[in-house]
């Protein structure tokens, strides 16, 4: 059948309506979008989607905060209370390179105020009494040296007249620049054991050979005992004794005349 010329006009415009139809379905919506607006005005652009805003959350410490250390109040140190304790021992004394000759500290105004001399050796015995002298307190009856023990030492008993003992008189011993001062006799806080009227001085744990003095003293170094005091009064004249080996250990006894009851109570 031989289609006329109008019929195939009519075909073909059905043809290009379907193959218009078919890409118009083809296109995206945003082609169809720009295909359907007005192409004077402007087309709109999507605004941009703003980025989400982060809300810090706060970290729970792990571990309980330390609160700062006070500064500490200074609190002044405690007044210390001084408690005098005697010596619990006797210093060492060092003898002089050349023996030293005794001075007295006064001029004997008696015969019996002249220093004894040491015994010899061979005698061992004490000497006689010196005569009575009741112008001073306290004279010495005499000294010897007994058996030696390797030491140096000082000893003896202080009495009145009659034989009572006599406590709280102190011995002041010199021998060259060394000075010491004893206990006082008899019964005491620094010698509670102590017989009454007893003095005794240790001086060295060898034999020293020395010229000593000793005298009777009363104690003014305080309430409290110093074995190296020099503040006393003194109360009798010097007695003498020389120390040479094997006479170390002496005894000197030592008699009171009157005020015998005024010893030191310590």
């Amino acid at each position: 059948m031989t289609m006329k010329p109008r019929q195939i006009k009519i075909v073909a415009g059905l043809v290009v309506i379907l193959a218009l139809a078919s890409l118009a379905c083809g296109l995206s919506d945003p082609a169809r979008a720009l295909l359907a607006s007005d192409p004077d005005k402007p087309s709109p652009v999507p605004s941009r989607t703003p980025a989400p805003t982060f809300t810090a959350t706060p970290v729970e410490p792990t571990a309980t905060p330390v609160p700062p250390t006070p500064t500490p109040t200074p609190t002044p140190p405690p007044t210390a209370t001084f408690t005098p304790v005697p010596p619990t021992d006797t210093p060492t004394p060092v003898p002089p390179t050349a023996t030293p000759k005794p001075k007295p500290a006064a001029k004997p105004a008696a015969p019996a105020q002249q220093p004894t001399k040491a015994p010899t050796a061979a005698s061992g015995g004490s000497k006689k009494a010196p005569q009575i002298d009741m112008s001073r307190q306290f004279q010495p009856k005499g000294s010897y040296a007994g058996k030696n023990a390797g030491l140096t030492r000082f000893m003896g008993k202080i009495t009145d007249r009659s034989g009572n003992p006599v406590n709280g008189f102190f011995l002041y011993f010199t021998c060259g620049s060394y000075h010491v001062i004893s206990y006082p006799s008899g019964p005491s806080s620094v010698a509670p054991n102590w017989a009454p009227g007893w003095y005794d001085q240790y001086v060295a744990s060898k034999e020293l050979e020395c010229d000593w003095t000793m005298q009777v003293v009363m104690y003014k170094c305080g309430s409290w005992f110093n074995s190296e005091c020099t503040t006393f009064d003194v109360l009798a004249p010097p007695d003498y004794f020389r120390t040479k080996k094997g006479q170390t250990v002496v005894t000197a006894d030592w008699w009171c005349n009157f005020d015998c009851d005024k010893g030191a109570r310590r």
